[in-house]
């Protein structure tokens, strides 16, 4: 979102006015399910893969921390993503 409490605020309210819905996405891709995940795909032994939703019911602590090391990561080893051909 951004850095500071007054933005995000302006980004809800904007998000109001306009009967939008917001959305905050953790990207977790360093997690072992996600990288199975990738696995999977890249080897092609499920299939054509259209869409995939995941679900995480865990506490926000757990999630910030989630995303917090998904950061340090992608600064430390470099991001990777999917995009089939």
């Amino acid at each position: 979102m951004q850095v500071t409490y007054a933005d995000c605020c302006e980004i809800v309210e904007a998000c109001k006015s306009a009967g939008v819905i917001l959305a905050v996405c953790h990207v977790l891709r360093y997690l072992p399910q996600a990288r199975k995940i990738t696995e999977l795909i890249r080897s092609g032994s499920i299939g054509d893969v259209v869409n995939i939703q995941h679900t995480e019911p865990v506490s926000s602590l757990a999630i910030t921390l989630n995303y917090l090391v998904d950061q340090l990561q992608a600064f430390t080893t470099g991001c990777f993503f999917y995009r089939r051909r």
